[in-house]
C-alpha cells in the first residue's frame, strides 16, 4: 500500500464533503484553535472554502484571533443563532470525541469529524525521520504521565551520555536524519548536552528540542540561542504538579528571558509550548502572547494506567487481516537512542520491549533492518504477533472502515 498516496486521496475526498456541505450553512466554523486547527484552515483557504470563525469549548486559554479570524467559545457560537457546520479540528482521538460530546450534549449534530487518516498529515513530522536522544537515565521531572519506573526496571547500563559516545553514534547517521533531544528523559539533566547540541549543529543536522527547562542556565542557553533549530517546544509547569518542575524565582525569569528571546530567523524561540494538564497560570501568562499552549495526555501504549487516561488500544489484534500503521511515523523512522547505544522503536517503549539493536557496536543500516524491526513490520502487515503498536493509539488500523 502506497501510504502517502492513500493519505491525499482520502483527504480529497475529506475537503470535497466540507465544500459541498459548507454551501447549506450560514458559517462554517473550525472547532479547536491549535495547529490542526490552523492547518485545516490553510488547506481550506487553498481551496476556497471560506470560515467565519475559529471555535473553542471555553475561550479562557487560547488566542482571540487566528490570520484575523475571531476565536469564539462554543456557546457565543450558539448564541449567535446562525446556522452552523462545525468541523472538529484536533490531533487526538480522545479529544475529538470529546468535542463531539460538548455538541452533542448541546444538541448539535451539524459537524464533521476530522478522519483518523486525515489527522495524520496534519502532524507536523509524520513524513520526518529523525533519532529522539535519551541524555541521561533518570528524569527528576518525573512527571505523572510519564512511565519512569518502568523505564528504570528495564534499563541496563551506562547511566548518561557521554558526548563522545554521542559523536560516535551520530557519526553513523544518514545525512538527512534530524537529531531530536528528547527521548525519555529533560535534555539538560546530562552534563554535556550543550556540547552535543553545537556538535549536531557543527555536523549540518537539523536539530528539534523538547525541554522543560529544568537543568538549563542563562549560560547554557547562550550558548544555543542561535543555533537554528527546526523546532523548539517547552513543557510548562501544570496547576497540579504533574510534572515536577520547580518553579522558583530562577524559573520564572529565565522563562521570560527564553519567551522573549528570537531564533536567527526572527522568530521566536519557541515554536510551541504544551502542559501536562491546565497550565501554571503564571508561566502560562509569560508566554500566552508569544505562542500557543496546549495539553493532552494518553496512556503511553498501554504503559500507564490511570482512570482519567482514555485507552485507544487497537482491537482485533490477532486478526491476520489487521493491518497497523503508525499515524507519527509511517516508516516506523522516529527512533530513541538510549546511553548504552541501544536503539527502540518508539517514545511509547518505556519497557523497551522493541531493542532495534546497538548504535555503539552497530551501523544505522544494521539497526534498520535488524531481526526485531523485521518482527515489528511482519505483525504491522497482519501476522500474529505481540508488538507495542497494537496497544497505541497512534496505531491506524486498515481492517475495516474505523480506520478513518
Amino acid at each position: 500500500m502506497d501510504i502517502i498516496k492513500f493519505i491525499n486521496d482520502e483527504a480529497e475526498k475529506y475537503f470535497s464533503k466540507i465544500k459541498e456541505q459548507s454551501s447549506l450553512y450560514d458559517a462554517v466554523v473550525i472547532y479547536g484553535a491549535g495547529s490542526c486547527g490552523k492547518k485545516l484552515y490553510s488547506k481550506l483557504k487553498m481551496r476556497q472554502i471560506n470560515i467565519s470563525n475559529f471555535c473553542v469549548t471555553k475561550n479562557n486559554v487560547n488566542r482571540t484571533k487566528i490570520d484575523g479570524l475571531d476565536v469564539y467559545s462554543l456557546d457565543e457560537i450558539i448564541q449567535s443563532k446562525r446556522k452552523v457546520l462545525y468541523l472538529l479540528a484536533v490531533l487526538e482521538i480522545s479529544m475529538q470525541d470529546d468535542l463531539k460530546t460538548e455538541l452533542v450534549n448541546r444538541g448539535i449534530s451539524s459537524y464533521i469529524k476530522m478522519p483518523r487518516i486525515i489527522q495524520s498529515m496534519f502532524r507536523p513530522m509524520y513524513k520526518q525521520r529523525y533519532l529522539e536522544i535519551t541524555t541521561k537515565v533518570g528524569c527528576s521531572v518525573n512527571c505523572k504521565y510519564c512511565p519512569q519506573n518502568k523505564f528504570l526496571k528495564a534499563y541496563h547500563g551506562q547511566m548518561e551520555m557521554s558526548i563522545d559516545d554521542f559523536k560516535t553514534c551520530v557519526d553513523k547517521l544518514p545525512s538527512d536524519l534530524m537529531i531530536v533531544f528528547s527521548g525519555f528523559v529533560e535534555p539538560f539533566l546530562a552534563k554535556d548536552t550543550v556540547q552535543m547540541i553545537q556538535y549536531a549543529n557543527n555536523q549540518g543536522r537539523k536539530i528539534f528540542l523538547n525541554t522543560t527547562l529544568v537543568g538549563m542556565t542563562k549560560s547554557k542557553f547562550d550558548q544555543v540561542k542561535n543555533i537554528p533549530f527546526e523546532r523548539v517546544i517547552l513543557h510548562l509547569p501544570d496547576k497540579n504538579n504533574y510534572a515536577h518542575i520547580p518553579t522558583t524565582e530562577e524559573y520564572f525569569e529565565l522563562l521570560q528571558y527564553i519567551i522573549t528571546t528570537k531564533k536567527v530567523d526572527g522568530k521566536c524561540f519557541i515554536d510551541k509550548a504544551n502542559s501536562q494538564y491546565e497550565p501554571n497560570e503564571r508561566a502560562y501568562n509569560i508566554v500566552k502572547n508569544y505562542v500557543d499552549v496546549d495539553w493532552v495526555i494518553h496512556d503511553r501504549a498501554g504503559n500507564l494506567s490511570y482512570d482519567e487516561l482514555k485507552n485507544q488500544e487497537c482491537k482485533h489484534k490477532r486478526q491476520l487481516t489487521t493491518i497497523l500503521r503508525c499515524e507519527t511515523s509511517m516508516t516506523l523512522s522516529q527512533n530513541i537512542l538510549l546511553p548504552n547505544g541501544d536503539v527502540v522503536l518508539c517514545c511509547n517503549d518505556f519497557g523497551l520491549q522493541h531493542v532495534l539493536g546497538n548504535l555503539k557496536i552497530e551501523t544505522y543500516e544494521d539497526i534498520k533492518n535488524s531481526n526485531e524491526m523485521k518482527h515489528i513490520v511482519d505483525v504491522m502487515n497482519g501476522n500474529v504477533g505481540e508488538i507495542l503498536c497494537q496497544k497505541c493509539h497512534w496505531a491506524i488500523r486498515f481492517d475495516n472502515e474505523d480506520n478513518v
